[in-house]
């Protein structure tokens, strides 16, 4: 089955970089970009699935996974009962049964997946060369434009089912940027991807891409 995949293009100011310094700054940011997401173009495209989706993740993703897939299939054809535990124990408490959804794979393997699914989008549809996996610290990936030497910063945040505001995410990794700019000179977009799994051949991908002008 084929990704799903949606993206958007919006640019900002350097001075409305500067508005991730305190809440309320943030707040007219956030009016800002909705604003700007509001006018700007959605494009649309279906692309393959990888042809083997753990090498994916395992590429990129930042710990190992090795039994993502499986716990997500195995989520996903637990949601029609109710009751049992992860191993398929039976509760004997009532008033405490497991709900249909509260047997979920581990937030780490879902992440995986999603970065997995990201980063391959990322090289293999937008042609971006990837140069790190930052550990234990946002970006969560790095690319860069193979011609204009752009570096990327990605953040990427996955969910089951969908529903993730791609605008706090957004403003958290524009204050990500404009420290980097500060460190380091260069020339920098930043992208949020949103992964949504909503079964486990079915991807959707969310990309929208921030520029600095």
């Amino acid at each position: 089955m084929p990704i799903d995949v949606e993206t958007q293009d919006i640019q900002v100011t350097v001075t409305e970089l500067g508005l991730t310094r305190d809440k309320f700054t943030k707040s007219l940011l956030r009016q800002i970009l909705d604003q700007r997401l509001s006018t700007s173009v959605t494009q649309s495209a279906k692309i393959s699935m990888p042809l083997n989706l753990q090498s994916a993740i395992d590429d990129f993703a930042e710990y190992l996974a090795a039994g993502a897939l499986a716990n997500l299939s195995t989520y996903f054809s637990k949601l029609t009962v109710a009751g049992y535990t992860a191993g398929g124990k039976r509760a004997s408490s009532q008033p405490m049964l497991y709900g249909k959804r509260h047997i979920m794979p581990s937030s780490q393997d879902i992440g995986a997946i999603g970065e997995g699914i990201a980063g391959y989008y990322l090289e293999n549809s937008e042609g971006l060369s990837f140069e790190v996996r930052p550990f234990g610290v946002s970006p969560d990936l790095v690319f860069r434009k193979p011609y204009t030497g752009e570096r990327i910063l990605v953040e990427v945040k996955t969910s089951l089912h969908g529903g993730v505001d791609p605008i706090p995410v957004a403003i958290s990794l524009l204050d990500i940027l404009a420290k980097t700019k500060f460190i380091r000179r260069g020339k920098y977009v930043a992208y949020v991807v949103l992964v949504s799994i909503l079964s486990p051949n079915d991807f959707k991908l969310y990309r929208l891409g921030i520029e600095e002008v």
